[in-house]
């Protein structure tokens, strides 16, 4: 008897006059297994649609894999420099119609306990369901009917206004109680706020944790299609070149002259083989902002607007991304963050600079860098109930981070977000650029230690010797820390 899934997509790729390899079909029979009629229908004809826009009328079983898999090779766009602003990025969530991940209605994080618990259960169960391996573990839901079980359970660890700890899932929550007995996972940061694999005893509606560890997650290669719909459906574009390099700055104090001889001499140095991009990222000024200092700011500004003008030539075709700090106005800390419109009128004849938003997203050719300027190592180290000793503080908030698919996954309550999960990196880029004020740092996930494809970065302080900055190579995803002097 015919498969009847096999045979609805067979007649979608023929109404489409688009020949499908024996193989091809195969691995989409087994894909759509699970989808009933209507689901499958849909699914397939957004699939034709991205085959048609790609130009393809035969398709084999390698073009297959990559629309399905959705590799970096499919986001695409008419031109080779683009920004997203955070405060227009979608939230996203899992379809599994499409088994993909896709935008959903923004919801932002207010100071209400229903929209808080929503949160955090939709990030455990993304957690949980991107699991390498779910096997042995119980929900808390089938715990609380029983006396006393050993157990291994993935929560999210809170502490209440007694500052007792709890955890939860998506089922309920229980009382945690860690003793002197308890091991925790070495290099790794464990705060309230953060989602944990939890092993120990269970009584009496109190876990007693013998052991805690951060979730181990899917190779990105098997995790659902990340590409944000945002960049995807655009024209092609060459890769980049081996002589593509973006240059990465944190802190540039526009209010030091010895900052301003610095990028002087960066710009200067670069004049050769311009960059394809500059990201400054700030503060931009060295004490906290003062309304009543907003003209030294202009000032500030109009400085670096003349030093670019002074290498306009040499730089008419590299990209200058400005993003601001904690202590730049009007939005200090708080995230996401702007410009002061006034600043806006100083580059209005610099086409080439770009004032965006704190975070934001930019994409170069067939690569997706997101930056987020924020001290969220401080930050966490204020909501951290345990860190190894000795532990090497940028590789361990690095593997922290990656476990939780979010830069600064606190407690909403214990957040510095007004609105929307800014933070989130479910939509996995290239290269994540977190320019805390912190020492430079690179980080890559385990699968990736035999090459030189770093994913998260820091790269360090600028605004003092010896002036340190990054330099990222997209076409083979290198990167290198170097100095002024």
């Amino acid at each position: 008897m015919s498969d009847p899934g096999r045979a609805q997509i067979r007649r979608c790729f023929e109404q489409a006059m688009i020949s499908i390899r024996t193989d091809a079909l195969n691995q989409l029979t087994s894909y759509c297994k699970e989808m009933d009629h209507g689901s499958r229908r849909k699914y397939i004809s957004n699939l034709i649609e991205k085959i048609c826009i790609s130009g393809v009328d035969d398709l084999n079983l390698e073009t297959l894999k990559d629309l399905l898999v959705a590799k970096k090779t499919q986001i695409r766009s008419g031109k080779e420099f683009e920004v997203f602003e955070s405060p227009n990025w979608p939230n996203y969530e899992y379809d599994k119609a499409s088994k993909a991940i896709v935008p959903k209605e923004r919801q932002d994080l207010l100071a209400n306990d229903l929209v808080i618990n929503s949160f955090v259960k939709d990030r455990v169960k993304y957690i949980f369901k991107n699991l390498a391996d779910s096997q042995g573990f119980d929900d808390l839901e089938s715990l609380l009917c029983l006396k006393a079980k050993k157990t291994k359970v993935l929560l999210v660890i809170l502490r209440d206004l007694m500052d007792r700890m709890y955890g939860q899932d998506a089922t309920g929550q229980v009382v945690l109680e860690v003793t002197e007995k308890t091991t925790f996972e070495e290099n790794a940061y464990f705060f309230y706020g953060g989602i944990f694999v939890c092993e120990g005893d269970y009584r009496d509606g109190i876990l007693t944790i013998k052991k805690l560890t951060l979730p181990v997650l899917k190779p990105l290669n098997e995790m659902p299609s990340i590409v944000p719909t945002d960049v995807l459906n655009r024209q092609p574009f060459d890769a980049p070149k081996n002589s593509d390099c973006i240059v990465i700055l944190s802190d540039v104090f526009l209010d030091r002259p010895e900052v301003h001889e610095a990028l002087n001499q960066l710009f200067m140095g670069y004049s050769e083989a311009p960059p394809a991009m500059f990201i400054l990222c700030g503060s931009f000024r060295s004490i906290y902002f003062d309304y009543s200092l907003f003209r030294d700011v202009e000032k500030d500004f109009k400085q670096l607007e003349e030093l670019i003008t002074r290498y306009n030539d040499v730089y008419k075709n590299t990209q200058f991304v400005l993003i601001p700090g904690p202590r730049d106005p009007p939005c200090g800390d708080r995230l996401p963050s702007i410009f002061m419109e006034t600043i806006k009128p100083i580059f209005e004849n610099r086409p080439n600079v770009n004032l965006v938003a704190n975070p934001s997203k930019v994409l170069f050719k067939n690569k997706v860098i997101q930056a987020i300027r924020d001290d969220v190592i401080e930050k966490l180290a204020g909501e951290t109930f345990h860190i190894s000793e000795n532990s090497e503080i940028g590789g361990s908030y690095s593997r922290t981070i990656w476990s939780q698919r979010n830069a600064f996954p606190l407690h909403p309550k214990g957040s510095p977000i007004n609105y929307g999960n800014v933070y989130d990196f479910i939509v996995m880029p290239d290269l994540l650029i977190l320019a805390d004020d912190f020492t430079a740092y690179r980080w890559k996930p385990s699968e990736d230690q035999e090459n030189q494809q770093y994913k998260i970065v820091n790269p360090g302080r600028f605004a003092q010797e010896p002036f340190k900055f990054m330099i990222y190579y997209p076409k083979d995803g290198r990167t290198e820390l170097n100095s002024i002097h």
